[in-house]
């Protein structure tokens, strides 16, 4: 049977996730952002550091700086609405972890609350209001391996892309497509796919428009 061993860290007792076993400076984490770090994995899937901060829209850097720190207030706010989790549990520790769980909403202060991301099909996209964020489930594996097909991304249309994001985009004829967005010469942008046999489209010459840009994913 093993021995607890009551003169080390916390650390060395308790289980980690795949994520908390590559941070080098987990002993020295901040609370809540080891917490945020768990709902990243737990909830939205996110065993990797780059994802999280891609989804959190934040750099890696930052990141790091949570590390000693804790998540700035609008960190919390976007890791409460990614993954649904309670502001008064990643903020304080609080129980319970998930939103929907409390039978009493915990408040903290300055929090915008929590909203509900819509999904839409890819027949509903056409007449869907998409002015905020929402959420849609690839049909093609034109992003893979990263993001193979069946996996829901989440779109803000609000965000400003960057390049390699992947935005969802519609052309002259009203086709939508997810693709990597690619920066060009004279304002001009192009929308990537990864894998071959997938068309390659132009902004000017396919007349895209720029519908989303992903912030969150779940993978299948």
């Amino acid at each position: 049977m093993a021995v607890l061993n009551t003169m080390a860290k916390r650390s060395v007792n308790t289980p980690r996730s795949l994520f908390v076993q590559c941070a080098p400076t987990l002993a020295d984490m901040h609370a809540s952002t080891e917490r945020l770090f768990k709902a990243a994995e737990e909830i939205g899937g996110l065993s990797m550091p780059s994802k999280v901060a891609f989804a959190l829209g934040e750099s890696q850097q930052t990141l790091k700086h949570w590390e000693k720190r804790g998540p700035s207030q609008r960190g919390i706010v976007r890791a409460c609405e990614l993954w649904g989790v309670s502001p008064a549990w990643l903020k304080d520790g609080v129980e319970p972890m998930r939103a929907s769980d409390m039978s009493v909403a915990h408040s903290v202060s300055d929090l915008r609350p929590i909203v509900t991301i819509p999904k839409v099909t890819w027949e509903e996209l056409v007449a869907a209001d998409l002015n905020g964020r929402f959420e849609l489930a690839l049909r093609d594996d034109a992003l893979s391996p990263e993001y193979p097909a069946g996996t829901v991304i989440r779109f803000d249309a609000k965000r400003t892309p960057r390049p390699g994001w992947p935005v969802l985009v519609k052309d002259s004829a009203g086709t939508f497509y997810v693709r990597d967005y690619i920066e060009g010469a004279a304002g001009r942008w192009r929308a990537e796919a990864r894998q071959r046999g997938y068309a390659s489209l132009d902004s000017v010459a396919d007349g895209l428009q720029l519908v989303g840009v992903m912030y969150g994913a779940d993978w299948p």
